[in-house]
């Protein structure tokens, strides 16, 4: 129990775990969906590429795209950013920085999802791709005119 004193008010409030595990209980259950996304940057043959994989997930099946997946209930952001990148790409032990979260309401088709972007520099050669799944190093054009304006 701990004793709140204010100027004219004694106020006893239990903070037990107890009491906090019903008042829990008591609140509204929220729910957010949260995704990570890696952006790896790799130096292979003196250019700057970026690390991409194929989607094989409806709707965006055979397209290319950043690693990325949903967060788990159980587990951190950072964690999930970690294990998402390993079962997407093999790398594991990579320092991963956090760069930008996205949050605008409609962005994604199955609904509101919160996804908080990661960055990461690497040398290609280094390190140890799965040779085994679709991975792609995709050259980086940042020359005026390189991306399309529409």
């Amino acid at each position: 129990m701990l004793i709140f004193f204010r100027p004219g008010i004694c106020e006893i409030k239990c903070i037990c775990i107890n009491c906090a595990q019903m008042a829990k209980n008591k609140l509204p259950r929220l729910h957010s969906d949260f995704s990570v996304d890696c952006v790896i940057f790799g130096f292979d043959e003196g250019e700057l590429k970026v690390l991409l994989i194929d989607r094989n997930e409806a709707p965006y099946k055979g397209w290319k795209a950043i690693p990325g997946n949903l967060v788990y209930d159980h587990e951190d952001i950072d964690s999930a950013a970690e294990r998402v990148l390993y079962e997407l790409s093999g790398l594991k032990d990579i320092f991963l920085e956090q760069l930008y979260t996205f949050g605008d309401i409609d962005r994604h088709p199955q609904g509101r999802v919160i996804t908080v972007a990661y960055y990461s520099i690497i040398r290609s050669t280094d390190a140890g791709l799965h040779p085994f799944l679709n991975l792609h190093l995709i050259i980086i054009n940042c020359r005026e005119g390189a991306f399309p304006t529409t």
